[in-house]
């Protein structure tokens, strides 16, 4: 059975293609923990899906392409940080879903 994020990474990967994203970077860190992250770039906009194995949370971060600056798709603007969302289950990746399609309908 494939761990949490392996399974979150294949599920929402259909979503970022149906927006035009492609696949691009594939990191795995066994030095951090086992820390791994998936890139999907498309014209103007990056998104990684990050699993951080010390804090053992997966997150999304949206990019302007080329600028290397990572927002966390869940935060509002104007609106102080959140502290990690720690659930491992199919709601999780259904509110990562759910941002990711609000950053990839917004950006265009």
């Amino acid at each position: 059975m494939p761990s949490f994020h392996q399974r979150a990474f294949a599920e929402l990967r259909p979503t970022l293609e149906c927006f035009g994203f492609s696949l691009a970077v594939e990191h795995f860190d066994h030095h951090a923990f086992g820390s791994v992250y998936v890139e999907y770039r498309r014209r103007g906009t990056w998104i990684r899906i990050i699993w951080d194995g010390k804090e053992s949370v997966l997150l999304a971060h949206v990019s302007p392409a080329q600028e290397n600056v990572w927002t966390d798709v869940e935060d509002m603007r104007g609106s102080p940080p959140k502290p990690f969302d720690r659930d491992l289950d199919d709601e999780r990746i259904e509110r990562l879903r759910d941002a990711i399609e609000r950053v990839a309908q917004g950006a265009g």
